[in-house]
């Protein structure tokens, strides 16, 4: 990988960074028990400002990484997934205010944010995969498309136990369908291996 992809890297790291703090600050803010007007007032301030700034930087350097950097037909694929599904999640969300569903709106919000971190879920597949004396990179410097098969089913397998554990599985099926649909798909449609990365 060149030194202009490392900075593309680095770019995308601080905007995913500055966004999981923008989600988890709305989260707590959203889950307090009695919610003071000037909570309420904070929350009111920091979605736009999620939506407005935070959400199109890490979108634009997300996409940036997953197209131009990585080459792997099956990582690309997945690493797309991500910024793309993370849009769709605060999209519903803002449905779910339209419609005054606070429910929709935090089951969608939860969403993005398991969504968002799922790089610290892939860095644990990739410690993982070396401490079993697994290939963590391919020859191009890329991570090897293993990562990102079981980060995607760790995730959804993460989603479908937070809804679950909500008795609201069966309202959120369409977001967990359009992830597996999309897994199953590349998996069998592209060239992709567990311990490199087939271009």
């Amino acid at each position: 990988m060149s030194v202009a992809s490392y900075t593309l890297m680095t770019w995308h790291g601080a905007a995913a960074f500055a966004l999981a703090a923008g989600f988890f600050t709305q989260i707590v803010l959203a889950r307090r028990g009695n919610r003071s007007a000037r909570l309420v007032a904070v929350h009111r301030v920091v979605g736009p400002v999620i939506l407005c700034t935070l959400l199109p930087a890490f979108v634009i350097f997300a996409l940036s990484l997953s197209l131009f950097v990585i080459h792997s037909p099956f990582n690309m694929v997945m690493f797309t997934l991500l910024p793309v599904m993370i849009v769709f999640g605060v999209v519903r969300g803002l449905v779910g205010l339209r419609r005054g569903d606070r429910d929709l709106h935090a089951d969608s919000m939860f969403l993005a944010f398991i969504l968002l971190e799922s790089a610290p879920i892939f860095r644990f597949v990739l410690f993982v995969f070396a401490q079993l004396g697994g290939q963590v990179l391919a020859p191009n410097g890329e991570p090897v498309d293993g990562g990102a098969l079981f980060r995607t089913v760790i995730v959804l397998s993460l989603l479908t136990l937070g809804y679950w554990s909500c008795g609201r599985l069966r309202r959120n099926l369409l977001p967990l369908a359009l992830i597996g649909l999309v897994l199953i798909g590349s998996l069998l449609f592209l060239p992709w291996s567990l311990d490199s990365v087939p271009t």
